[in-house]
């Protein structure tokens, strides 16, 4: 199906596209977000790198932090938990290697 859009469909004209969870898209995912740009006067793309969880399907957040060109903001910071989770999670993100340093 998504083959089929990306061959036939005249995707229409638009002022904004927004994406968000782009780190789990797919190679083939991606070719419709490119045909779709052709026809877009901005993007948006939100995403982190460090939730990629579909790298079984074929996705890669490098898409989304390396390939698709850009001015990039990266949020250093959060607020949606406490100094010890996030720790706690720099203990387990040690293993992630490819991903872009939030802190």
């Amino acid at each position: 199906m998504i083959e089929k859009a990306i061959d036939e469909i005249d995707f229409p004209s638009l002022d904004v596209l927004i994406l968000d969870e782009a780190q789990d898209f797919t190679p083939l995912q991606w070719s419709v977000i490119y045909k779709m740009a052709d026809n877009v006067k901005k993007i948006y793309l939100a995403g982190d790198d460090d939730q990629g969880i579909y790298k079984w399907n074929g996705a890669d957040p490098k898409y989304f932090t390396t390939y698709f060109p850009g001015r990039k903001v990266i949020l250093r910071q959060t607020r949606r938990f406490g100094e010890e989770i996030y720790r706690f999670s720099q203990i387990i993100r040690r293993g992630i290697f490819d991903s872009v340093q939030k802190r």
